[in-house]
């Protein structure tokens, strides 16, 4: 899983919308354009924004995105078998 699919999990989770999360460094043109797959991933200096923005820390969002990756990738192998 990418960045973004772990942003939308967390954004879905804490019930946030894109407003809740821009500021002067993430605009919300930018971010729509993340959200939508038009901007493939963040910079480093744009992904530590955002994920502070989400009140988490790099650890935490890192974590998250490995087991979000994981259950992806047992749900994508029953599929095949």
């Amino acid at each position: 899983m990418a960045f973004t699919e772990t942003l939308k999990a967390v954004m879905d989770a804490k019930n946030l919308r894109s407003v809740d999360i821009t500021s002067d460094e993430i605009t919300a043109p930018y971010l729509s354009r993340l959200l939508k797959g038009k901007v493939k991933e963040p910079t480093w200096q744009k992904a530590l924004v955002i994920i502070n923005s989400l009140d988490m820390t790099v650890d935490e969002f890192c974590d998250l995105e490995a087991k979000l990756n994981a259950k992806h990738d047992s749900t994508q192998q029953t599929e095949e078998e």
